[in-house]
């Protein structure tokens, strides 16, 4: 079995890099984000965020609502649904801050170091979930941690998370969902994935009851998607937009959780781009048994 890895890193405006050999493993490396580039007084009204200066606490009745205080561009074209059926060709994943003005920054622009934070193994598969892994300043008091994604169950494409940030689902969107934000965005949304931070509580009778408060989404839409993909593309990238918060006031946790939310949306992406190939390789079978 082969492994391969790539960077998300710096990348000169308009230029690819060369794209890494994708096989059946893939390792993910992940450089260091920045802290959000800007204040956020002046978003469009779907994206304004939070300032945690103006005397607000993570702790206040607000909270119950979803405000992004950090919003990513993640570029990736993702996979076409009806291609020839070639070997799959690999294409770098970039990830951009979104300033205040809608205008992209490099993620990891402030990191001279362009030191790794965490590193992700990607294998293709069922019974195979990608593992993240937080090293050096990215993890938890400098130690490693190793986090599984799994899949929530066989009939649900929901993966879910247990970390020492809390337990964090990643699903997709209902109808009602989406018309909700499309009415924020104030453009049809193509794709809505949901981040939940799950929580079990106590309540009357000694029983414990699953509470979910919604941290992220990430948006795909004609405006927030790749530019070059379309609404039919699976693992095509788009805008991912986090409230973190809750992780303001702890030590580190913040940026942790950024990353935690961009290397898990990736892999949802690549389990998009993995059943588009399966359901592809099915069909080819099937008219292949047809025709014999």
């Amino acid at each position: 079995m082969t492994t391969s890895s790539f960077e998300l890193g710096h990348r000169p405006s308009g230029h690819l890099a060369p794209p890494p050999d994708y096989e059946t493993t893939e390792a993910v490396e992940l450089s260091r984000l920045s802290p959000a580039t800007s204040s956020t007084n002046s978003l469009p009204e779907y994206t304004t965020l939070y300032n945690n200066e103006n005397g607000d606490s993570a702790s206040s009745s607000s909270t119950s609502g979803f405000y992004p205080t950090k919003q990513l561009q993640i570029q990736a074209p993702g996979f076409a649904l009806i291609r020839l059926p070639l070997p799959p060709q690999p294409d770098p994943i970039y990830v951009f801050n979104v300033a205040a003005t809608g205008e992209l920054d490099d993620a990891e622009a402030n990191d001279p170091t362009q030191a790794a934070l965490c590193t992700t193994t990607y294998r293709f598969g069922p019974g195979k979930p990608p593992k993240i892994r937080f090293v050096g300043d990215g993890s938890q008091n400098g130690q490693t941690e190793e986090i599984e994604i799994s899949c929530k169950g066989v009939l649900t494409r929901s993966t879910i998370m247990r970390t020492h940030l809390g337990t964090f689902e990643w699903r997709y969107s209902s109808r009602a969902e989406r018309r909700s934000a499309k009415a924020s965005v104030g453009e049809e949304i193509d794709c809505l994935l949901i981040l939940d931070q799950v929580m079990k509580v106590a309540v009357a009778g000694g029983k414990q009851e699953e509470r979910r408060r919604k941290v992220g989404q990430f948006v795909r839409s004609d405006g927030l998607r790749t530019q070059g993909s379309r609404r039919s593309s699976a693992g095509n990238g788009g805008r991912l937009m986090l409230d973190l918060r809750e992780w303001f006031d702890r030590k580190n946790e913040a940026i942790e959780m950024e990353i935690l939310a961009v290397v898990s949306c990736v892999s949802m992406m690549k389990k998009e781009v993995d059943r588009r190939r399966m359901h592809q390789t099915m069909a080819i079978m099937a008219g292949a048994s047809g025709g014999s």
